[in-house]
This record gives C-alpha cells, sequence and structure tokens, in this order.
C-alpha cells in the first residue's frame, strides 16, 4: 500500500467503521467487478474497534490496487470520504459504503452512463436487501408538506389516515415507477458515481456539516443546483446490507442528529422563513444533535 501517482480511471472511495466483514467482501466484490479496468480503492477506516484496518493490511495489503489510511479517530462519513477522495487521482469517482456487494454489471452500466449522457451528474443504481426486497433509500427532496407528514408526530396521523400515506410515499418515490432510467431528486450515498470534474464543480465532496445523515441530500441538491441531474438505473441491482454503521449508533442520538441534519439542510438551501419553520417541526437543539455527529462513520 504505497503511495501511487500514475492515472487512474475510476477512484472508489470507502468509508468504513466496525465493519470488518462486510468491508471485506464488499473489497472482494469491487475488485471482481473491476476486472482488468484502471481503478483504485480507498479504504478509510475511521478508528475501528474490530480490526478492519488490520484486516485490509493483512488481506489486501499485497493487492497494489487498495490503499488504506487507519484514522485515530472517528472522523465521521463525510470527512472520511473528502480524506478519500483528496488522495484519489480517478477521473470517476465511486463512493460506496463498505457494506455494498458490487458487480461488475452494475459498474460498467454506471460508467456506461455516466460518460454517455453529459446531463447526467450523480449516477446509482437500485439498492437491493439480502432479502431480495428494494430498498427506498433513494428519494425526493424533504418538501415542507414531506417534513410536517414524516418528521412531526401529528403529521404522521393526518398523513397515514387522512391521506393514506401520499406524502410519505412521495418522500421514498413510491408513487412513481422505477424502472429502467429514472431522473430523481436524491440518491442515497451507498453506491454513487459522479465525475471529479462535477465534484470540482460544485465546490467538493461532502459538505462536513453533516457528518452523518443529509450529507447525500446535500450533494444531490448542490449537483441539481449546478444543472446536472441525479440518475438512477433502476434495472441494474447491488446487494446493500443496510446500516451496518448507523445502527451502532444509539437510537435517541441518531434520531436527533436526523433531525439536526434536516434542519440545517434547509437553512442552507431554502429561504428562511423556511428553515425556521422546520426547526420549529422538528424542534431539537444544535449541541444535542452535534454529539451524534461525531459518534459514528455511515
Amino acid at each position: 500500500m504505497t503511495e501511487k501517482t500514475q492515472h487512474m480511471d475510476v477512484s472508489a472511495l470507502i468509508v468504513s467503521w466496525n465493519t470488518r466483514d462486510l468491508l471485506r467482501n464488499c473489497l472482494r466484490s469491487t475488485l471482481e467487478a473491476a476486472g482488468g479496468m484502471s481503478m483504485e480503492i480507498i479504504v478509510v477506516d475511521n478508528a475501528s474497534a474490530d480490526d478492519s484496518a488490520g484486516m485490509v493490511r493483512r488481506e489486501f495489503g499485497g493487492e497494489p490496487r487498495v490503499s488504506l489510511l487507519a484514522n485515530d479517530r472517528n472522523e465521521g462519513f463525510a470527512r472520511g470520504n473528502n480524506l478519500a477522495y483528496e488522495m484519489s487521482r480517478g477521473d470517476m469517482l465511486l463512493v460506496l459504503n463498505p457494506d455494498i456487494v458490487l458487480n461488475r454489471e452494475v459498474l460498467l452500466g454506471m460508467l456506461d452512463h455516466l460518460r454517455a449522457d453529459p446531463a447526467a451528474g450523480i449516477v446509482s443504481c437500485n439498492l437491493v436487501g439480502t432479502d431480495g426486497v428494494p430498498q427506498t433509500l433513494h428519494r425526493a427532496f424533504p418538501t415542507l408538506p414531506i417534513v410536517f407528514s414524516v418528521w412531526t408526530g401529528i403529521g404522521r396521523t393526518i398523513d397515514r389516515f387522512l391521506l393514506l400515506g401520499l406524502n410519505r410515499r412521495r418522500y421514498h418515490l413510491k408513487t412513481r415507477s422505477r424502472t429502467g432510467v429514472a431522473s430523481i431528486d436524491q440518491a442515497a450515498a451507498a453506491c454513487v458515481l459522479l465525475r471529479r470534474s462535477t465534484v470540482e464543480c460544485i465546490g467538493g465532496l461532502f459538505d462536513e456539516r453533516f457528518p452523518l445523515f443529509f450529507n447525500d441530500v446535500d450533494l444531490s441538491r448542490r449537483v441539481w443546483d449546478a444543472g446536472l441531474e441525479v440518475h438512477v438505473l433502476y434495472d441494474l441491482s447491488v446487494v446493500h446490507h443496510g446500516g451496518a454503521s448507523i445502527r451502532q449508533v444509539p437510537v435517541r442520538e441518531r434520531k436527533q442528529e436526523q433531525r439536526e441534519a434536516l434542519a440545517r439542510y434547509y437553512e442552507l438551501h431554502q429561504p428562511g422563513w423556511k428553515a425556521r419553520l422546520v426547526r420549529l417541526m422538528v424542534g431539537g437543539g444544535r449541541r444535542r444533535g452535534a454529539r451524534a455527529g461525531a459518534a459514528a462513520g455511515a
């Protein structure tokens, strides 16, 4: 795992926190999917306590395509990916969660689509759980009706019993066809591909003011604001175990940080009156929410 300077077509960025066994499978599947293409895989381990970094050194230390940055503390998902981005050299950037099992068909399909469509700023694929059920992690942007219906108790009640779950279904894209190529608001960062030039155009990869949640929502928002689109190739699927690191954060802190990240997103991307309304709806203080952001990677 020595420093390398040659050009790469694709840089895969993986941030891990206590996901040793899943990380091993992710690395193996990514190397197999890459085949003979020019790819580097950069693993950033956020001070895992399960010997994730040691596993990478032992089992992939002889693989020249794999590099490891072992942090001495948990830097969070956003910062971890940004550190990997700073080390990367590929024209294409593949952000992967360590609980993804990649395959060659998906990798090539995403690359071909991004290269062929100049309007595509982010390309993702269908995320399927280990039970074979498609996940609903690609979503619509959180409009005020969605915030009210998803993040407030009275809103959830009204949406469920009066609107028959309409706003929740809209948020999870259940009111639209999920086949072929779809242009959506936000893609989950579990498996996304984008050009280096896009990252440079939008001012960087992940905003570290979103250490745990809503960093991918913010990323998609900035891509749209730059005049590009977010595409999902629903006919191409990868296995996503889901929540491998997030589940390690206590539920109360997790929910609080999610609310804080939602309010922060509105403060950055929406008019002030909307941001104030959202903070009134979801509540939560900045100091409490910040604790969870420092607690985990994604």
